[in-house]
């Protein structure tokens, strides 16, 4: 599995804005995330420059779809809203993996990334498939980073999300026959 920049990119972005001087299991815990939530296109974690699929209002952002995920005006908005919402006291476990760069750490706040909503053995399976982050973006000294100066156009909001239906039916499966197992007699 390769994914293009964009998956590096936004990973290194979001640690910046986090104050985490990059490492590759953090970036790499970005990158996955980000994977299992966006298209596998060129430029696709930059979508709607949002490249977790946050909910967080305000930033300019404007709804895309039902469960109020938002698009915004530009990618530093997006990333700005982005670390707002990991910071706002529900997802500790995972700001401190990412601050520590422990992936045993991160893949362990289960609770925290079902509240996200993303599907964490998509994230532990991309994580082992994805290769080592680019040489430039590690270290103290990484640039500092900035979306490519043409993002492929987004999709006009609402639009068709196949993906999103069907890990939404998927997890309403889960859902149901988990609460099936335990009203079994």
């Amino acid at each position: 599995m390769t994914p293009d920049i964009s998956f590096w990119q936004t990973a290194a972005a979001i640690l910046q804005a986090l104050g985490v001087p990059p490492n590759a299991t953090s970036l790499k815990l970005l990158a996955a995330w980000s994977w299992c939530e966006k298209p596998h296109t060129p430029g696709g974690s930059w979508q709607w420059n949002n490249p977790l699929n946050t909910t967080e209002p305000g930033y300019g952002g404007v709804s895309v779809n039902s469960v109020g995920v938002k698009a915004y005006p530009t990618p530093a908005q997006g990333i700005a809203a982005t670390v707002a919402t990991l910071t706002n006291g529900y997802y500790p476990t995972l700001v401190q993996a990412l601050h520590t760069g422990n992936a045993d750490l991160f893949f362990r706040a289960t609770q925290e990334m079902a509240l996200w909503g993303t599907d964490m053995s998509c994230i532990a399976a991309t994580y082992a498939a994805l290769p080592n982050p680019p040489a430039n973006l590690l270290g103290t000294g990484a640039a500092s980073v900035s979306p490519p100066a043409s993002l492929p156009a987004a999709p006009t909001p609402p639009g068709p999300n196949w993906l999103g239906w069907g890990l939404l039916v998927g997890g309403l499966g889960t859902l149901v026959g988990g609460f099936l197992w335990f009203r079994r007699p």
